[in-house]
Order: C-alpha cells, then structure tokens, then sequence
C-alpha cells in the first residue's frame, strides 16, 4: 500500500535554491496536491506553505525568481486553491564568498528586474531563523521538503533542539549534508558536527533521506533517456514553466562547465607537484576534460579518458591529496554527463517528491537506517536495537538490503551485479516516468479555482 506523505500533512515548508532540479520537483509537488484538492474525497480548506529560498549569492534575487515560477504553476492551473503560500527568504552565500551563478534569472526575470533583486540587501541571519520558526510554530506537524544544504535547519536546531520535534522531515541528502560541514581537517571538529547532523535528523517525529547512491546509483535526466521531458520544454511557449525550464537548464550547464574549466587545471598542477608519475596522465586529460564534447571524441581517446580517470586516484591514497584527486575524477565524469548527452539535470529531488507522494513505491521503499560518516560523506548503516529505530528511514529499491544498495559493483559475482543494476534501473525509470509525466498538458483553470498568491 503507498504512502502518500503529502495527504498526511496539511503543512509543507520547502528548502529550495532554485536549481533545475528543484524547480521541476516543486512542478511535481504542487501538480500532486493540485491533483488531491481537485478529488472529491478531499476534506482539506486551508494548506500552509512556506518556501525557504536560498544559496548563491543573492537570496533576494531568488525570491523575485520564486515568485515568477509560482505565477507560472498558477496559469497551467498546477496551484490549489487551498494553498497559503509564504515566500520565506533564506541565506545567501552559505558556502562562503562565491562568483555565482552569473546568468541566474535570464531564464524568467527581465534584466532590469534581476539586477535590482540583487541590490536589495539580504535578510540577516536571526530574521531568516525566526521567520522559519515561526512558521512552524503556527503550523503543527509540518512536513519539511528540503531540497537544498540543510544549513538553516541546522542553525535553527541550535537554536532550539526541541523545534522540530512534532514535525516530519524529508529531504535529499549526499551534498546537501556534506556542503554545510566546516572546511577543516581537524577530526575533533569534524566528529562534534557528525553528531550534530544525526542528533538534527533524530530531533523530528521522522526523518526520511533520499540519498541518489542508494535510491537510483543513475542521476540524470537527459535528452537522449527523457525526449519527452525535453520535447515538451522545447515547445513551450514564451514566458511559461517550460520555456524557462530549458533556459534554467542550458544555462546551469554552461555555469557548471564554466567553473570546471577553472577548477581542473588547479586540481592537476597541485597533484603533478606531490606525485609526477601522474603526468603520463595528465596531457590527454588537459587536452580533453572541459574542452572538446565528450560525444566528438573518437574512442580511442575516449578509453584512454577512461584509463586515465580511473589511474590518477590510485597514486593518491592519503588525505588531502585523496580528496582533490577525487575531486578530478567528479569533475571528469560531469564533463562526460554533460557534454554527451546534452540538456539535463540530476534528479535527486524529483526522485524525493515522486518517493514521498507514494508514487513510485513499488521500485522504492523507506527502509529504517542509521547514519554514519566518513569524513563528511554520509553512510546509511542497519540501525541497532540500541538506538531509536523507527526515527530515521532511508529510501532504496524494494528488492535490494540496504547492504545490497550500497555494494561496490566490482565486489559482487555477475549475477549478484546483474540483479542490483536492474532493481536500481527500475527505481531510476520510475523516478523519471514520473518527471516525464508531470508535464502531460492540463485544462485551464479559471482564475477562481487557483491558489491567491500574496506575492
């Protein structure tokens, strides 16, 4: 039987940066409760809505784009009339002083517009935690939909470690945990935070993570495996969801190239002065990564990428050099993601929307878990008897342990592989079926139906 989170709860404070992939999971969110209000057995008058936008370098700017992509929902009549919706500012520069995202806003918001949004000067700290806790003090058992870096959640617990404890949480986790972690390599430092996260997420009622390691392993939504979703983008008409959808999109690629054309030489020249070994390596990645489209390279090259790629980490086995040599490796394999399949964009959080509307429960299920860390990179492990199970859940493919979804593929037999790639196959099309199906065409609305923004 599904779980549908969303028609348990009558509250929904939602974490966003705005990224491609959030602004399509928030399509998928606001579409389903579109879709319960719209039902006949739906008995609910009011749903409180708090969205928390932030990250990047202009909060402010972000919440000029909240309000241009609500406006769209709205005219395909994807808005209930039953929503309150707040626009709740967040932080900014969460990750310390940043370039940013230069063409942010050019998919929506006039050029005049977009400049002034950046000028206005940002809520400070305590105003954004005390707009948020008062939003969840007035709106009992919310359901918390975080799609970004936690951080204000975070702040906020240390603020008020009982806050969140008649409230639910659900939220992708990977990055958006790592990234708000201290830049620092003191282990004494590091294992204070560690438990501070996991003490965070046992502070709620539940807290359910959807981590793409384990839910999917395959991230991106692309030209080549999502034609429909690109389609649809592409014939959107000017000034709609979809048109600057796709703007969103090509222009969050080009950002992130951008910032791996600067990011790969340092990584490169910094790992040539520890180990010089490397450099038979180091000329066919230089010549290539963030260069040429990965789809143009003959496959010579591309194998001799491949071997590359996968040598340059085993020279360096030991912290720090690890870490940036792993870094290299990521950066390299977004290179190829992006620049052989064209437009796309990952898909954690529409995959933690279509998980927690119970849509996809029959290629994934919510499974108990305990978290541990590596540094700052999150592992799920079976919860002991000893602690709260029941209190942190993790989602995985239903056919696979939570063993199985996390196994290095180059430690199981062919069949033990074989079976582990097609259960997160299964998890991954649903998730995506999912994204191709929240852009089906939906009758107009009249105005009267829809949510009144007070924007």
């Amino acid at each position: 039987m599904s779980r549908d989170m969303i028609k348990e709860h009558n509250s929904y404070l939602i974490l966003t940066d705005l990224e491609p992939d959030d602004t399509q999971a928030l399509r998928q969110l606001f579409l389903h409760i579109q879709q319960i209000d719209a039902s006949s057995n739906s008995d609910v008058s009011t749903r409180a809505v708090g969205i928390v936008v932030g990250e990047g370098v202009s909060s402010t700017l972000k919440v000029e784009r909240t309000k241009i992509l609500l406006e769209q929902l709205q005219s395909e009549g994807l808005l209930s009339s039953k929503l309150k919706i707040e626009i709740l500012e967040g932080y900014s520069n969460t990750r310390g002083p940043q370039k940013g995202f230069e063409a942010e806003g050019s998919e929506s918001l006039h050029p005049y517009l977009t400049e002034q949004a950046k000028k206005q000067t940002p809520l400070d700290k305590e105003a954004v935690k005390a707009q948020i806790a008062n939003f969840l003090d007035k709106n009992p058992q919310t359901l918390i939909v975080s799609l970004k870096p936690m951080v204000e959640l975070f702040d906020l617990y240390n603020l008020r470690n009982d806050i969140f404890k008649k409230h639910t949480f659900s939220g992708t986790g990977s990055f958006n945990i790592r990234s708000i972690f201290p830049r620092t390599e003191d282990v004494s430092v590091l294992k204070n935070f560690q438990q501070q996260i996991i003490d965070m997420l046992k502070s709620f009622a539940q807290s359910y993570l959807y981590e793409t390691f384990t839910s999917t392993r395959a991230n991106s939504l692309n030209e080549i495996n999502g034609a429909e979703y690109f389609n649809y983008l592409s014939e959107a008409p000017e000034n709609s969801f979809g048109y600057s959808q796709k703007k969103l999109i090509k222009n969050w690629g080009d950002h992130l190239l951008h910032e791996d054309k600067v990011k790969f030489p340092e990584l490169i020249n910094a790992l040539l002065k520890e180990n010089f070994s490397i450099n038979e390596y180091v000329k066919i990645l230089q010549d290539n990564v963030c260069v040429h489209l990965y789809k143009d390279l003959d496959n010579e090259v591309r194998a001799k990428l491949t071997d590359a790629v996968s040598n340059v980490t085993k020279f360096f086995p030991n912290e720090p050099q690890k870490k940036d040599s792993e870094k290299l490796v990521r950066i390299s394999k977004k290179w190829k993601n992006i620049t052989e399949s064209g437009l796309q964009f990952v898909m954690a959080d529409p995959g933690l929307i279509a998980a927690i509307t119970g849509k996809i429960d029959n290629a994934l299920t919510a499974k108990p878990v305990a978290l541990q860390f590596n540094g700052s990179y999150t592992k799920l492990v079976e919860p002991q008897e000893s602690e709260s199970a029941g209190q942190l859940f993790a989602f995985i493919p239903c056919a696979l342990t939570l063993e199985q979804a996390q196994k290095d593929e180059k430690e199981c037999s062919v069949e033990e592989k074989q079976f582990i790639q097609e259960a997160f196959k299964k998890a991954f099309d649903a998730v995506a079926q999912e994204v191709c199906s929240s852009v089906n065409k939906l009758e107009s609305k009249n105005s009267n139906d829809c949510a009144k923004l007070a924007l």
